[in-house]
């Protein structure tokens, strides 16, 4: 079958600017398709009528053709912030579902640098200090347990890779779908109430008002004081100046955070200057094989279920 696809996948960040030289497998898998790599979003939504399969980061809600042959828009981005679904329920959209694979990564990073204490001895280096006996007491990872706030598919794709590391990892979803029989998944407010029994609890819920302002003081004062919280999903889930008060306080170890209630997080903010945390400018996903994996995704599942419709 021919298809015509439009692209428009300009970022500044360069992992998620996409051009031709992305899409080999696509092209080979699809040899007679036309795909046209547009350079301004007002190009792609005048291309979208004559087209099958529009890609792209950004999709208004009023943006969809009323007619024509679109099909479907699809989204490397795995959240709904930028891409909103036809009103209209014509054209289908597909969110990208292959992070977990970049994102365990990175949580693993996070997790590594403060189950050694290199933010002491990163301090250390800084001033020139030869202190072999370091104030915190490192660990194997094997048999630390691990909550994730969020169990989707990114969820479940770090649980994989965590668990092949010796950790014990349990994840919290709103409602019980049936589980495989080596999944350990508790409903939200249970999972809540047992924070104190991780060593890692980690953030993957999305950004939406349902979310908004969920992860607060209280719960960081159930956690254990040797526990660290990671933030991975969306900022405005966390409540940021009551995360700030607890690590000032010790009432937890430290944070790994890579989003933020504002982005970019303000030059004033506290999270800067704190030596207990570890701040990435919402890069979790940034690593070369981002768009690799996004086209394998896209040949392999996402164009057979377009095409299904």
């Amino acid at each position: 079958m021919d298809l015509t696809f439009s692209v428009f996948l300009k970022s500044q960040v360069p992992e998620f600017s996409m051009g031709p030289e992305a899409f080999a497998l696509l092209r080979e898998t699809y040899p007679g398709a036309v795909i046209r790599y547009l350079d301004t979003y007002g190009e792609f939504v005048e291309s979208l009528s004559e087209t099958d399969i529009g890609v792209t980061w950004r999709m208004g809600a009023g943006d969809y053709p009323s007619s024509g042959r679109l099909k479907s828009i699809v989204t490397p981005a795995a959240g709904r912030d930028w891409v909103h679904p036809d009103p209209s329920g014509r054209v289908s959209t597909f969110y990208g579902a292959f992070h977990g694979k970049i994102m365990g990564e990175s949580l693993l990073a996070m997790i590594l640098h403060f189950n050694n204490g290199l933010h002491f001895q990163l301090r250390n280096q800084w001033e020139s200090k030869w202190e072999r006996a370091l104030p915190f007491r490192r660990r194997l990872l094997n048999g630390q347990r691990v909550l994730i706030l969020g169990y989707g598919n990114l969820g479940r794709e770090c649980s994989v890779f965590l668990k092949r590391l010796g950790l014990e990892v349990w994840g919290t979803k709103r409602f019980l779908p049936e589980l495989n029989g080596d999944e350990n998944v508790l409903l939200f407010d249970e999972g809540l109430a047992k924070l104190g029994g991780f060593d890692h609890v980690v953030s993957l819920l999305p950004g939406d008002e349902s979310t908004r302002g969920l992860i607060g003081r209280e719960h960081f004062r159930s956690m254990k004081r040797s526990a660290v919280f990671y933030s991975l999903g969306r900022g405005l889930a966390i409540r940021e100046a009551e995360l700030v008060e607890a690590l000032r306080e010790g009432e937890i170890a430290g944070a790994g955070l890579d989003v933020f209630e504002v982005e970019p997080l303000a030059a004033e903010s506290s999270l800067w200057s704190m030596p207990n945390v570890l701040l990435t400018p919402h890069v979790s996903a940034c690593y070369s094989d981002y768009g690799r994996l996004f086209v394998e995704e896209l040949v392999s599942s996402t164009l057979p279920m377009v095409l299904e419709r």
